[in-house]
């Protein structure tokens, strides 16, 4: 069934503090849904699959990135370093660090 072919029959209702509600409706006005929608979702839908399937691909990103910087590091040693293969090492850094913070945030 899925949850828009489903009958709503039966309530059920919790305390919580301001704060908590607060954070709650926060997190689904940010995904454009209902507290309802929201709440269901976190605990009916299984998100580990998608989540175990960014963290394998931030594992491979992050073999990616250890390449990379080897690479600049042994450009660096040879001081061949041009101004466009700066401008990728420099984005390739960005890159990195932004995957550590999502990877962080997991």
């Amino acid at each position: 069934m899925t949850m828009t072919d489903r009958k709503r029959n039966t309530t059920m209702t919790i305390r919580l503090t301001n704060d908590e509600k607060c954070v709650i409706a926060a997190k689904a006005r940010g995904r454009s849904q209902s507290i309802t929608e929201y709440v269901l979702g976190v605990l009916l839908l299984d998100e580990s699959e998608p989540i175990k399937r960014c963290q394998s691909i931030l594992r491979q990103m992050k073999l990616i990135t250890d390449k990379l910087d080897g690479v600049s590091e042994q450009l660096k040693k040879q001081e061949a370093k041009s101004v466009d293969f700066q401008d990728i090492i420099d984005m390739q850094n960005e890159l990195k660090n932004h995957m550590l913070a999502l990877s962080a945030r997991m």
